[in-house]
């Protein structure tokens, strides 16, 4: 009885998780026709971008960076972070400006931070599992303090009482700190080398010029 209760209670479970999972169709349109399903959970990581503007002299484009909330067929909502917003002018000058989420305007709840985006806006989306944003932000610091840490090693095994390197103890500290170092370039190259585990392009030209396009079906 009790193993058949466990039984139930997982498939209601693994019922509910499917069910939150956002599932869209989307269509590429450029190179090799293909059509495929769009799987976004709301443990994920998003960034949706838009081109808000296109003429000869100037493109105005924006990025919603955030938590993936839910879809539908005809949008998405998301709970943001920050806002980039990114001007380029035909003379070259490229103008940045980044807004944390509760002083966006647009916003018509800032206490929540929930924004909800038509699929027609959307030109391009970026998701990732959050486990490998974190991961690779901790890579940095270990790294940066490791190598602080190998550089100040003969320093810190100086014996200034007796005038001379206590070479037992720089062992100590340099073999640390080299495994350090090794462990925070390994962890930076392994988060490099995983993909996000989604991109996507929605128009074509932008971001990438040489991206396949995709549209929603």
């Amino acid at each position: 009885m009790k193993a058949f209760i466990f039984t139930i209670s997982l498939a209601v479970s693994v019922l509910a998780a499917n069910s939150q999972t956002w599932k869209t169709e989307i269509e590429k349109t450029t190179g090799n026709h293909r059509v495929k399903v769009l799987r976004i959970k709301p443990t994920m990581q998003l960034t949706v971008g838009s081109m808000l503007l296109e003429s000869d002299s100037l493109k105005r484009s924006i990025n919603y960076y955030g938590d993936f909330m839910s879809g539908t067929a005809d949008s998405l909502k998301m709970r943001l972070k920050t806002v980039t917003a990114v001007d380029n002018y035909s003379n070259g000058i490229r103008k940045t400006s980044v807004t944390p989420a509760r002083f966006y305007p647009a916003i018509n709840a800032p206490d929540s931070n929930i924004i909800e985006m038509a699929l027609r806006d959307v030109h391009s989306i970026d998701y990732s599992l959050k486990k490998w944003r974190d991961a690779g932000e901790i890579g940095e610091p270990v790294l940066f303090l490791s190598l602080f840490t190998l550089l100040a090693s003969p320093l810190i095994s100086y014996n200034f009482k007796e005038g001379k390197l206590n070479a037992d103890r720089y062992k100590y500290w340099a073999l640390g700190s080299t495994i350090g170092v090794a462990a925070g370039f390994a962890a930076i190259i392994v988060i490099n080398a995983v993909p996000p585990h989604g991109r996507y392009q929605f128009k074509e030209g932008w971001p990438n010029k040489k991206a396949k396009v995709w549209k929603f079906r």
